[in-house]
């Protein structure tokens, strides 16, 4: 895990100060937090590396990005875990460091970026520029695990004022913004206080030409140019009656979670997340079993982590399973005061201000930072994390699928939100965890057990809500799964229900939401909200507006991080205040909410707030 900061400038009268800005920038340390061990910045006349690291793979100083090799460079946040296999079947590569992401440079020596792109087996972002092509290269793995955002660098003066700038960088759907701002670099990074700019989707690949146009990028895909030019991996259909193979299931669970906790692929120690529900119990029993019998640690030394309020019902299940598998649980326990002194941090660090994001992130934060506090019984500090997000998504397990009006509708709507998971639990699960210097990894997200999944006949994932009569479906959501795991866990585990994070780390006599909703209560008049908000969306939207808009130029103004899929973002000249602000984005932001077409009237996420029979998990 690490922070990458990238510049390049495409207009050489203004190269020499954007890259002193840039390297200034840089040494504020806004990535600083997701690489605490070392950092390195690299100026060569139009291109800016700036690197933070946490060292997970080669501890030493030799295996430090950026990486070179002959004409490439590269900077990459992310784990290869396939790279042992791949130094094996190409012996005549001449690797240089101990770092796994050095095979990504070798791949592209050999095979070219479409052929990097389909070899690699990880959780990646990362930056690649080849000086001879000219090229700059940008991907994200296929879920979008690991971060990565994108953006020009603007300044004042109209587009004729420039200088050696192509006039094919104009912006053509934005005249007005062509005649106060003209495009003179291009910037990457791992996080959107690094930068302004949009996230790279998941699955995609950005191609800069020699020209060096950040609008003129070429596409793979009937060579058509576009902003996100290739997708180089696309989430699969199901098949009409393809049924689970438990077996084949508990194997691919398995695999994806031998690669995470082997001690081939880190240097460092591994704990988990274990809220007692099933998608984090499976990750936490399989990675125990394969610690102690495989690689022979003893599973007292196995520490998890749970957080929660006072008899949350999260710290009671995670009891009972770390005391099935013995291990040693250490429990987080928090208040709401706690949780609501993480409010400013989850927007800092998420980069939005969805509503579910904010109150799943508050806790997350605090077991995050708990953990980066913990000293293991061995004397280390352990970093890497490992975690059971994106299982909801593609098994489409949260309540509210139990209101899907068929199969397809069901496969469909679970698609939908794998494909948008970097903007919500992923998004979530990421900067929590590296707001304090760990590593996530997320065995669901493997991309062999996300397409078996996905391909399965969705009739298997059909589940009735408690308050429907019997249909033809499974009993529980995710039913596949769990009978693949019958005798490995407790029942009262196993065939627990699934709860959201924000409900399930409540106490039984109130939950965190309530406590968060009636505090935002107090700080915020009726008469400030704005149509088409809530007081809790209102203000959180004002919050992010003062950390990441005030005081900006207009053309320097952060808030497209958490646009929808599809969206662009509009540029404002003269005061962007924060009505302009409330009113440019307020349908442009992503909100999760469950499908309005099976639950007409929804306007809050959570199943705390009574929406109809269905209890919705955030």
């Amino acid at each position: 895990m690490c922070g990458i900061e990238v510049f390049l400038g495409c207009d050489g009268h203004h190269a020499s100060v954007l890259m002193g800005a840039f390297c200034a920038a840089f040494t504020k340390g806004l990535v600083a937090h997701r690489g605490p061990d070392d950092s390195s910045l690299e100026a060569v006349s139009t291109l800016g590396w700036g690197f933070r690291r946490r060292m997970i793979q080669g501890l030493d100083v030799g295996s430090n990005e950026p990486l070179h090799l002959g004409p490439l460079t590269l900077v990459c946040n992310g784990e290869i875990y396939n790279h042992h296999e791949l130094k094996a079947a190409h012996g005549d590569w001449k690797i240089q460091t101990h770092n796994d992401c050095e095979v990504i440079l070798h791949l592209y020596a050999t095979y070219g970026i479409q052929g990097t792109m389909r070899r690699l087996d990880g959780e990646f972002a990362f930056v690649l520029h080849d000086a001879v092509t000219g090229s700059l290269f940008m991907a994200r793995d296929h879920l979008g695990v690991r971060p990565l955002y994108s953006g020009e660098v603007c300044v004042e003066g109209k587009m004729e004022d420039s200088h050696g700038v192509d006039e094919s960088i104009k912006n053509d759907d934005d005249e007005e913004y062509n005649n106060h701002f003209m495009t003179v670099g291009f910037l990457a990074a791992s996080e959107l206080e690094g930068l302004t700019g949009v996230e790279l989707p998941p699955g995609y690949l950005l191609v800069n030409p020699k020209q060096l146009e950040p609008r003129k990028v070429y596409c793979f895909v009937d060579n058509e140019p576009s902003y996100f030019p290739f997708t180089y991996t696309r989430l699969p259909r199901f098949v009409k009656g393809k049924a689970p193979d438990h077996k084949v299931l508990k194997e691919l669970l398995y695999e994806e979670v031998r690669k995470r906790v082997s001690p081939k692929n880190r240097d460092v120690s591994c704990c988990f997340t274990l809220s007692g529900g099933l998608d984090s119990t499976l990750v936490t029993y399989v990675g125990v079993d394969i610690l102690t019998k495989e690689f022979g640690v003893d599973p007292a030394t196995i520490r998890a982590y749970c957080v929660g309020k006072e008899e949350s019902p999260d710290l009671a299940a995670a009891r009972q399973v770390a005391a099935h598998l013995g291990i040693d649980l250490k429990e987080v326990m928090v208040s709401d005061e706690d949780m609501l002194g993480m409010i400013d941090v989850a927007i800092r660090r998420g980069g939005t201000f969805c509503r579910t994001t904010i109150r799943a992130m508050c806790p997350h934060l605090l077991v995050a930072k708990a953990i980066a506090e913990d000293t293991l019984a061995d004397g280390s500090k352990p970093i890497v994390v490992l975690s059971g997000e994106v299982a909801d998504e593609i098994w489409g397990s949260y309540a509210y699928f139990a209101k899907a009006p068929s199969p397809d509708a069901l496969a469909k709507e679970g698609t939908k939100l794998a494909e948008e998971i970097h903007l919500a639990d992923g998004l979530r699960a990421d900067r929590s965890i590296a707001a304090f210097g760990l590593e996530l990894r997320v065995p669901y997200s493997g991309k062999a057990f996300v397409d078996y999944v996905l391909s399965l006949d969705p009739v298997v994932k059909v589940f009735p809500h408690d308050n429907h009569s019997a249909c033809d479906c499974v009993a529980y959501e995710k039913e596949p799964i769990r009978q693949a795991f019958v005798g490995c866990l407790p029942d009262a585990v196993l065939w627990r229900r699934k709860n959201g994070m924000s409900d399930a780390v409540s106490s039984s006599e109130r939950s965190w939401v309530d406590g968060l909703l009636a505090w935002i209560d107090g700080q915020v008049k009726d008469e400030e909200v704005p149509d088409g908000f809530t007081k809790e969306r209102f203000y959180y939207a004002k919050r992010f507006y003062d950390i990441f808009c005030a005081g900006r130029p207009a053309g320097e103004q952060a808030f497209a991080a958490c646009l929808k899929p599809g969206h662009t973002l509009r540029h404002m000249d003269g005061k962007f205040d924060l009505g302009a602000f409330l009113a440019l984005n307020r349908d442009r932001l992503y909100e999760w909410m469950p499908n309005p077409a099976w639950c007409p009237g929804a306007t809050d996420p959570s199943g705390r707030q009574g929406l109809a029979d269905v209890c919705l998990a955030d």
